[in-house]
């Protein structure tokens, strides 16, 4: 059996990269939908599709691989002819959905590797790529705009496979001819000139510039969207003070708990909310202080929404202290991937002593 193609029939090459792909690509397919479907509200769902979702990515590593290789022998073989190069319309169909095929390979797995390589480590790639995740930073905006062009560009590769394959079950049933036997045993079939028309490459050319355009489109309303939802900012630093009515600190409130969530969209509105839980009693001397003689429950608790623009927003919110309830508001200044939260309140129930807040957060 001949290595190379003719202009009547498929080498072994050629029949090999094919086969191994469609392999490749009709395994990779339910894998990605099994694990977006696994629930992960246990720690085994949780397990269950990690694991899918590593062995979908390490599948789409072999087939952006295979199809780098298709591709490079392909271009450098020659195409057989179309059996009936009369029926225009079905051939430039023919073969503009197979050019389309040819770039699917690339740019579906490729979307998927740049949005594995943006998102936090959660389900890792089998397959070592040393040193390529490092070209591209780990950010959710970056993972989500990849992860819409991934997801447009599957259902173009899905369109292109369903296509390619009621084009092979049309010569196997409708037209009985020798377009399958050439790619199953490479039997040769057809006329011995091969030329092709530039049209269905330039047509493919379209339908990927397009597919790239919405991909792009669909990625950015899904980031623009996620810098619209609030995301936890982690506590790095935190100090919660309590002040006497001279101003003078009374001692640090250990036992605290800061939480603050953030979403900053592209134009810099800041939104999200601000949450602390103390036990004011937590530091040494408590019991002896005139504050806790006039408290019932020396627990403050504050909630509130946080506005602003960038640099600077705030939260203005309610703070509880045992029950007696209180106005209060935060400053937060944010400086890229950092924010400052800080200021202090009157504590409702004993208004000339206070609350002091100073803490730092990150962006994940």
């Amino acid at each position: 059996m001949p290595l190379s193609n003719t202009a009547t029939s498929y080498g072994v090459i050629t029949r090999t990269l094919h086969w191994l792909t469609a392999l490749v690509i009709l395994t990779a397919f339910p894998l990605g939908l099994i694990a977006n479907d696994t629930p992960t509200d246990t720690d085994a769902g949780i397990a269950q599709a990690m694991l899918l979702f590593s062995l979908h990515k390490t599948v789409g590593i072999a087939a952006f691989t295979l199809g780098l290789a298709r591709i490079t022998f392909a271009l450098a073989q020659t195409h057989p002819a179309s059996l009936y190069p009369e029926r225009r319309f079905e051939t430039a169909l023919a073969e503009t959905v197979h050019w389309t095929l040819y770039a699917a390979l690339v740019l579906v797995p490729l979307t998927g590797w740049l949005t594995h390589a943006a998102s936090p480590p959660l389900a890792p790639i089998w397959i070592p790529l040393p040193g390529l995740s490092t070209l591209v930073p780990e950010s959710p905006t970056l993972a989500e705009t990849f992860a819409g062009m991934h997801w447009l560009f599957t259902r173009v590769l899905g369109v292109a496979i369903l296509l390619h394959i009621a084009g092979a079950l049309k010569h196997i049933f409708v037209d009985r001819d020798g377009v399958f036997a050439r790619m199953w045993r490479g039997t040769p079939a057809g006329r011995e000139s091969a030329v092709h028309s530039r049209t269905p490459l330039a047509a493919a050319a379209i339908i990927w510039a397009l597919s790239l355009a919405g991909g792009v489109w669909f990625g950015r309303d899904a980031a623009a969207n996620l810098s619209r939802d609030p995301v936890a900012w982690t506590i790095t630093q935190e100090r919660v003070q309590l002040l006497d009515p001279g101003g003078t600190v009374l001692g640090e409130i250990p036992a605290s708990d800061l939480s603050i969530s953030l979403a900053i969209t592209p134009e810099g509105q800041v939104s999200g909310t601000l949450g602390l839980f103390a036990a004011l009693d937590s530091f040494d001397g408590a019991g002896a202080d005139p504050l806790f003689q006039n408290l019932v429950v020396p627990i403050a608790q504050f909630n509130g929404p946080i506005s602003g623009r960038l640099p600077e927003a705030a939260a203005d919110g309610t703070f509880d202290v045992g029950g007696q309830i209180g106005e209060a508001i935060f400053a937060i200044a944010i400086d890229g991937d950092r924010a400052e939260v800080s200021g202090s309140a009157p504590i409702p129930g004993a208004p000339d002593f206070a609350l002091s807040i100073s803490a730092t957060a990150t962006k994940p």
